[in-house]
């Protein structure tokens, strides 16, 4: 199994050599060099955890990158840990603003950060399998009446917009209740 993937994005090579250093072992570490790296990473790789100083590549840039993944619907679900001065700024708390996940004050305590990191984790594979198992009948382990309802209003809207046909079937099994009584639910399933 892949390690997660976990984004570093902070100015202080002492900080991200260390914070690579300790979570290499769990983690898949990318330590991001600029704002377009950062933004590369985290767009096309989709990690499952982003590290972003606040003050990453100065003026707050690294606050507002936060709010960009925590705004965007496809980066939105990535947890999102930023770092902060020992004061940070009332900007962070500020209730119009999208939040980060977490916030972690400097100096970093690295077992505090670790039982963060892990629990975000831990989170979002939950929320995962939530949106996974509300798709999927755990019995049949076909897919729910509701999501092929959302299913195919998507595919139908996708074959209007390229002007291609769409087929659907739908198979009605007569004297299913025979087969349940015969050869027991299981085999009805």
């Amino acid at each position: 199994m892949p390690k997660p993937l976990l984004v570093v994005a902070t100015d202080d090579r002492r900080e991200s050599n260390t914070l690579e250093q300790v979570l290499q072992d769990t983690y898949d570490v990318r330590v991001a060099g600029d704002p377009m790296e950062f933004v590369d990473l985290v767009e096309l790789r989709l990690p499952d955890i982003v590290l972003i100083s606040a003050d990453f590549s100065g003026d707050r840039c690294g606050q507002i990158l936060a709010r960009q993944v925590k705004a965007s619907a496809r980066t939105r679900s990535i947890p999102v840990i930023q770092i902060v001065g020992r004061n940070p700024s009332l900007e962070i708390h500020r209730p119009e603003h999208v939040q980060p996940d977490e916030v972690v004050v400097r100096p970093i305590h690295i077992p505090e950060l670790m039982v963060r990191i892990h629990t975000m984790h831990r989170i979002q594979r939950y929320q995962a399998e939530v949106v996974e198992g509300s798709r999927i009948d755990p019995l049949t382990a076909a897919f729910t009446r509701s999501y092929m309802l959302e299913r195919l209003a998507y595919e139908l809207r996708r074959a209007d917009r390229y002007g291609r046909s769409l087929a659907l079937a739908l198979v009605d099994v007569d004297h299913l209740d025979k087969v349940n009584e015969a050869q027991g639910a299981l085999a009805g399933d």
